[in-house]
Protein backbone atom coordinates (compact mmCIF):
# COMPACT_ATOMS: atom_id res chain seq x y z
CA UNK A 1 0.00 0.00 0.00
CA UNK A 2 1.41 3.47 -0.58
CA UNK A 3 1.58 6.19 2.43
CA UNK A 4 -1.89 7.84 1.05
CA UNK A 5 -3.91 4.18 1.04
CA UNK A 6 -2.21 4.05 4.77
CA UNK A 7 -3.49 6.78 6.05
CA UNK A 8 -7.00 6.90 4.27
CA UNK A 9 -7.31 2.93 6.09
CA UNK A 10 -5.55 5.30 9.37
CA UNK A 11 -8.34 7.56 9.28
CA UNK A 12 -11.50 4.91 8.79
CA UNK A 13 -10.33 3.21 11.04
CA UNK A 14 -10.43 5.26 14.11
CA UNK A 15 -14.30 6.02 12.24
CA UNK A 16 -15.08 2.38 12.60
CA UNK A 17 -14.17 2.54 16.19
CA UNK A 18 -16.68 5.53 16.81
CA UNK A 19 -19.39 3.37 15.29
CA UNK A 20 -18.67 0.04 17.40
CA UNK A 21 -16.47 1.50 20.51
CA UNK A 22 -13.78 -1.76 19.21
CA UNK A 23 -10.14 -1.10 20.61
CA UNK A 24 -9.16 -3.15 17.90
CA UNK A 25 -9.64 -0.79 15.34
CA UNK A 26 -7.27 1.81 17.22
CA UNK A 27 -4.40 -0.41 17.21
CA UNK A 28 -5.29 -1.40 13.25
CA UNK A 29 -5.09 2.47 12.57
CA UNK A 30 -2.49 3.48 14.84
CA UNK A 31 -0.13 0.48 13.32
CA UNK A 32 -1.41 1.91 9.58
CA UNK A 33 -0.39 5.78 10.44
CA UNK A 34 3.14 4.57 11.34
CA UNK A 35 3.83 2.62 8.43
CA UNK A 36 2.61 5.41 6.18
CA UNK A 37 4.57 7.42 8.30
CA UNK A 38 8.19 4.94 7.72
CA UNK A 39 7.66 4.70 4.23
CA UNK A 40 7.34 8.65 3.58
CA UNK A 41 10.68 8.79 5.95
CA UNK A 42 11.84 6.36 3.47
CA UNK A 43 10.73 7.64 0.35
CA UNK A 44 10.71 11.22 1.51
CA UNK A 45 11.87 12.99 -2.33
CA UNK A 46 9.07 11.26 -4.10
CA UNK A 47 6.08 12.68 -1.80
CA UNK A 48 7.49 16.69 -2.11
CA UNK A 49 4.94 17.74 -4.11
CA UNK A 50 2.31 16.53 -2.22
CA UNK A 51 3.66 18.36 1.27
CA UNK A 52 0.91 20.54 1.22
CA UNK A 53 -1.71 18.13 1.18
CA UNK A 54 0.08 15.22 3.31
CA UNK A 55 0.17 17.87 5.51
CA UNK A 56 -3.63 18.71 5.82
CA UNK A 57 -4.39 14.82 6.05
CA UNK A 58 -1.82 14.46 8.77
CA UNK A 59 -3.54 17.48 10.99
CA UNK A 60 -7.10 15.50 10.03
CA UNK A 61 -5.68 12.51 11.62
CA UNK A 62 -4.40 13.63 14.55
CA UNK A 63 -7.82 15.67 15.66
CA UNK A 64 -9.75 12.54 15.16
CA UNK A 65 -6.88 10.68 17.42
CA UNK A 66 -6.83 13.70 20.25
CA UNK A 67 -10.72 12.90 20.20
CA UNK A 68 -10.06 9.40 20.23
CA UNK A 69 -7.90 9.07 23.11
CA UNK A 70 -10.15 11.74 24.98
CA UNK A 71 -13.03 8.76 24.52
CA UNK A 72 -10.55 6.16 25.88
CA UNK A 73 -8.83 8.33 28.61
CA UNK A 74 -12.94 8.97 30.19
CA UNK A 75 -13.27 5.16 29.51
CA UNK A 76 -10.79 4.29 31.74
CA UNK A 77 -12.22 6.06 35.01
CA UNK A 78 -15.65 4.64 34.17
CA UNK A 79 -15.81 1.19 33.27
CA UNK A 80 -12.23 0.92 31.16
CA UNK A 81 -10.25 -2.35 30.53
CA UNK A 82 -6.20 -2.90 29.96
CA UNK A 83 -7.12 -2.83 26.53
CA UNK A 84 -8.25 0.86 26.83
CA UNK A 85 -5.26 1.75 28.48
CA UNK A 86 -2.96 0.30 26.04
CA UNK A 87 -4.86 2.15 23.02
CA UNK A 88 -4.96 5.03 25.07
CA UNK A 89 -1.75 5.19 25.98
CA UNK A 90 -0.79 4.20 22.49
CA UNK A 91 -2.57 7.20 20.93
CA UNK A 92 -1.31 9.47 23.50
CA UNK A 93 2.29 8.87 22.52
CA UNK A 94 1.63 9.21 18.56
CA UNK A 95 0.01 12.69 19.61
CA UNK A 96 3.20 13.90 21.57
CA UNK A 97 4.85 12.68 19.04
CA UNK A 98 2.83 14.99 16.13
CA UNK A 99 2.92 18.11 18.29
CA UNK A 100 5.55 17.93 20.08
CA UNK A 101 6.28 22.04 19.81
CA UNK A 102 2.69 23.34 20.66
CA UNK A 103 2.88 24.12 24.24
CA UNK A 104 -1.01 23.52 25.68
CA UNK A 105 -0.90 20.09 23.60
CA UNK A 106 2.01 18.82 25.24
CA UNK A 107 0.82 19.85 28.86
CA UNK A 108 -2.10 18.06 28.12
CA UNK A 109 -1.30 15.15 26.66
CA UNK A 110 1.78 14.28 28.77
CA UNK A 111 -0.83 14.70 31.88
CA UNK A 112 -3.04 12.11 30.52
CA UNK A 113 -0.15 9.54 29.08
CA UNK A 114 0.78 9.48 32.85
CA UNK A 115 -2.07 8.84 34.17
CA UNK A 116 -2.91 6.53 31.98
CA UNK A 117 0.33 4.41 32.61
CA UNK A 118 -0.17 4.95 36.26
CA UNK A 119 -3.79 3.60 35.78
CA UNK A 120 -2.15 0.76 33.71
CA UNK A 121 0.56 0.20 36.16
CA UNK A 122 -1.98 -0.44 39.52
CA UNK A 123 -3.48 -3.26 37.31
CA UNK A 124 -0.64 -4.74 35.58
CA UNK A 125 2.00 -4.13 38.32
CA UNK A 126 4.87 -3.63 35.20
CA UNK A 127 7.40 -1.32 37.44
CA UNK A 128 8.14 0.31 33.90
CA UNK A 129 4.43 1.93 33.75
CA UNK A 130 5.15 3.66 36.93
CA UNK A 131 8.47 5.47 36.03
CA UNK A 132 7.36 6.53 32.49
CA UNK A 133 4.24 7.63 34.50
CA UNK A 134 6.21 9.49 37.13
CA UNK A 135 8.83 10.91 34.30
CA UNK A 136 5.82 11.93 32.28
CA UNK A 137 4.29 13.50 34.64
CA UNK A 138 6.82 15.34 35.99
CA UNK A 139 7.83 16.82 32.91
CA UNK A 140 4.66 18.58 33.30
CA UNK A 141 5.08 20.48 36.11
CA UNK A 142 9.05 21.10 34.85
CA UNK A 143 6.93 22.48 32.04
CA UNK A 144 4.76 24.46 33.71
CA UNK A 145 5.71 28.23 35.29
CA UNK A 146 5.25 28.55 38.88
CA UNK A 147 2.39 30.40 38.44
CA UNK A 148 -0.12 28.33 36.05
CA UNK A 149 -2.94 27.83 37.31
CA UNK A 150 -3.00 24.26 36.60
CA UNK A 151 0.29 23.75 38.68
CA UNK A 152 -1.63 22.54 41.82
CA UNK A 153 -3.24 19.76 39.49
CA UNK A 154 0.36 18.26 38.40
CA UNK A 155 1.98 18.36 41.56
CA UNK A 156 -1.00 16.64 42.91
CA UNK A 157 -0.87 13.87 39.80
CA UNK A 158 2.67 13.63 40.41
CA UNK A 159 2.45 13.18 43.86
CA UNK A 160 -0.04 10.45 44.18
CA UNK A 161 2.36 8.84 41.10
CA UNK A 162 4.96 8.73 43.89
CA UNK A 163 2.93 7.46 46.49
CA UNK A 164 1.83 4.27 44.61
CA UNK A 165 5.05 3.50 43.27
CA UNK A 166 6.13 3.41 46.99
CA UNK A 167 3.04 1.31 47.86
CA UNK A 168 4.80 -1.57 45.12
CA UNK A 169 8.24 -0.84 46.04
CA UNK A 170 8.45 0.84 49.43
CA UNK A 171 11.66 2.91 48.68
CA UNK A 172 11.65 5.73 51.40
CA UNK A 173 12.18 8.68 48.74
CA UNK A 174 8.80 7.92 46.77
CA UNK A 175 7.02 8.53 50.08
CA UNK A 176 9.09 11.46 51.02
CA UNK A 177 8.50 12.90 47.59
CA UNK A 178 4.52 12.19 47.70
CA UNK A 179 4.10 14.23 51.28
CA UNK A 180 6.76 17.73 49.43
CA UNK A 181 4.53 17.38 46.34
CA UNK A 182 1.17 17.24 48.15
CA UNK A 183 1.59 19.40 50.51
CA UNK A 184 2.88 21.93 47.48
CA UNK A 185 -0.73 21.06 45.78
CA UNK A 186 -2.74 22.24 48.56
CA UNK A 187 -0.67 24.89 49.91
CA UNK A 188 -1.68 26.66 45.87
CA UNK A 189 -4.76 25.48 45.30
CA UNK A 190 -7.21 28.07 45.07
CA UNK A 191 -11.56 28.02 44.99
CA UNK A 192 -10.95 26.42 41.45
CA UNK A 193 -9.50 23.41 42.74
CA UNK A 194 -12.19 22.81 45.65
CA UNK A 195 -13.53 19.86 44.16
CA UNK A 196 -10.05 18.24 44.03
CA UNK A 197 -8.93 19.05 47.58
CA UNK A 198 -10.34 16.26 49.68
CA UNK A 199 -8.55 13.54 47.68
CA UNK A 200 -4.92 15.88 47.48
CA UNK A 201 -5.50 16.11 51.52
CA UNK A 202 -6.60 12.73 51.48
CA UNK A 203 -3.61 11.51 49.55
CA UNK A 204 -1.00 14.08 51.65
CA UNK A 205 -2.31 12.57 54.79
CA UNK A 206 -1.94 8.79 53.62
CA UNK A 207 1.88 10.00 52.57
CA UNK A 208 2.19 11.54 56.17
CA UNK A 209 0.82 7.71 57.99
CA UNK A 210 2.61 5.36 55.53
CA UNK A 211 6.20 7.20 56.18
CA UNK A 212 5.51 6.75 59.89
CA UNK A 213 4.79 3.61 59.83
CA UNK A 214 8.08 3.38 58.35
CA UNK A 215 9.97 5.70 60.35
CA UNK A 216 8.46 6.34 63.57
CA UNK A 217 8.99 9.87 63.37
CA UNK A 218 5.91 11.44 65.46
CA UNK A 219 5.41 14.90 63.81
CA UNK A 220 4.03 12.46 60.63
CA UNK A 221 1.23 11.21 62.46
CA UNK A 222 -0.06 14.66 63.90
CA UNK A 223 0.43 16.00 60.22
CA UNK A 224 -1.52 12.53 58.85
CA UNK A 225 -4.32 13.53 61.44
CA UNK A 226 -4.49 17.31 60.79
CA UNK A 227 -4.24 16.42 56.33
CA UNK A 228 -7.01 13.48 56.76
CA UNK A 229 -9.47 15.64 58.76
CA UNK A 230 -9.18 18.12 56.19
CA UNK A 231 -9.95 15.79 53.54
CA UNK A 232 -13.41 14.26 55.23
CA UNK A 233 -14.33 18.21 56.54
CA UNK A 234 -14.03 19.16 52.54
CA UNK A 235 -15.58 16.47 51.24
CA UNK A 236 -19.06 16.21 50.84
CA UNK A 237 -21.32 13.20 52.54
CA UNK A 238 -21.99 12.06 48.57
CA UNK A 239 -18.21 12.05 48.17
CA UNK A 240 -17.34 8.45 46.95
CA UNK A 241 -14.52 7.96 48.80
CA UNK A 242 -15.69 9.47 52.20
CA UNK A 243 -15.45 6.07 53.84
CA UNK A 244 -11.94 5.73 52.57
CA UNK A 245 -10.95 8.91 53.85
CA UNK A 246 -12.79 8.05 57.67
CA UNK A 247 -10.81 4.96 57.38
CA UNK A 248 -7.30 6.29 57.05
CA UNK A 249 -8.27 8.96 59.59
CA UNK A 250 -9.17 6.54 62.05
CA UNK A 251 -5.78 4.53 61.31
CA UNK A 252 -3.78 7.79 62.19
CA UNK A 253 -6.02 8.48 65.85
CA UNK A 254 -5.59 4.84 66.33
CA UNK A 255 -1.53 4.74 65.36
CA UNK A 256 -1.26 8.06 67.75
CA UNK A 257 -2.49 5.97 70.38
CA UNK A 258 -0.45 3.25 70.30
CA UNK A 259 2.25 6.03 70.77
CA UNK A 260 0.88 8.48 73.35
CA UNK A 261 -2.37 6.33 75.37
CA UNK A 262 -4.29 9.13 75.05
CA UNK A 263 -7.66 7.70 75.30
CA UNK A 264 -9.14 11.16 73.05
CA UNK A 265 -7.58 9.57 69.98
CA UNK A 266 -9.44 6.04 70.71
CA UNK A 267 -12.42 8.02 70.84
CA UNK A 268 -12.12 9.81 67.60
CA UNK A 269 -10.67 6.60 65.93
CA UNK A 270 -14.09 5.05 66.95
CA UNK A 271 -16.25 7.91 65.65
CA UNK A 272 -13.96 7.46 62.29
CA UNK A 273 -14.41 4.14 61.35
CA UNK A 274 -18.20 3.95 62.95
CA UNK A 275 -19.17 6.64 60.39
CA UNK A 276 -17.23 4.45 57.33
CA UNK A 277 -19.17 1.58 58.74
CA UNK A 278 -22.39 4.23 57.91
CA UNK A 279 -21.45 4.63 54.48
CA UNK A 280 -20.67 1.11 53.16
CA UNK A 281 -23.69 0.56 51.24
CA UNK A 282 -22.30 2.63 48.84
CA UNK A 283 -18.49 1.87 49.49
CA UNK A 284 -16.41 -0.50 48.06
CA UNK A 285 -15.90 -3.83 50.27
CA UNK A 286 -12.27 -3.71 50.30
CA UNK A 287 -11.91 -0.28 51.65
CA UNK A 288 -14.19 -0.67 54.52
CA UNK A 289 -12.99 -1.74 58.38
CA UNK A 290 -14.67 -4.93 59.54
CA UNK A 291 -17.20 -5.07 61.98
CA UNK A 292 -14.89 -7.21 64.28
CA UNK A 293 -11.80 -4.49 63.76
CA UNK A 294 -14.36 -1.69 65.20
CA UNK A 295 -15.29 -3.96 68.03
CA UNK A 296 -11.78 -4.52 69.16
CA UNK A 297 -11.62 -0.82 69.42
CA UNK A 298 -14.44 -0.20 71.66
CA UNK A 299 -12.82 -3.30 73.71
CA UNK A 300 -9.15 -1.30 74.03
CA UNK A 301 -11.40 1.65 75.06
CA UNK A 302 -13.00 -0.42 77.58
CA UNK A 303 -10.14 -1.88 79.18
CA UNK A 304 -8.32 1.41 80.73
CA UNK A 305 -11.91 3.32 81.34
CA UNK A 306 -14.21 0.30 82.54
CA UNK A 307 -17.14 1.44 81.17
CA UNK A 308 -19.60 -0.65 80.59
CA UNK A 309 -21.50 0.75 77.62
CA UNK A 310 -18.42 0.55 75.16
CA UNK A 311 -18.27 -3.13 75.39
CA UNK A 312 -22.03 -3.71 75.31
CA UNK A 313 -21.73 -1.53 71.71
CA UNK A 314 -18.87 -3.32 70.63
CA UNK A 315 -21.15 -6.68 71.51
CA UNK A 316 -23.95 -4.92 69.69
CA UNK A 317 -21.56 -4.29 66.70
CA UNK A 318 -20.98 -8.31 66.27
CA UNK A 319 -24.26 -9.25 66.43
CA UNK A 320 -26.07 -6.87 64.21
Amino acid sequence: MKPFQLRRCAHNSLRRFHASGDTSHVKNSIAAYRHAARLIQARKSQYFIAAGPLQEKTAAYLNLLDHTAVVLFKRLWERGTLDDSDCAISALKLLLEGRAGEYADVLRLSNNLGLSLQWRFERRGERKDIDDAIAYLRAVVRLMPPDHTDMPNGLANLGHAFLRRFQSLADLEDIDEAASLLSGAVCLATEEHATYLPLWFAGLGLSFITRFKRTGDLPDVDKAIYAGQKAVNLAPESHKYLATMLRNLGTSFLRRFERKGDLADIDHAISSYSRALNLSADSDADTLLPLDSLSELFRRHFEPTGIEGDINEAIWDYIR
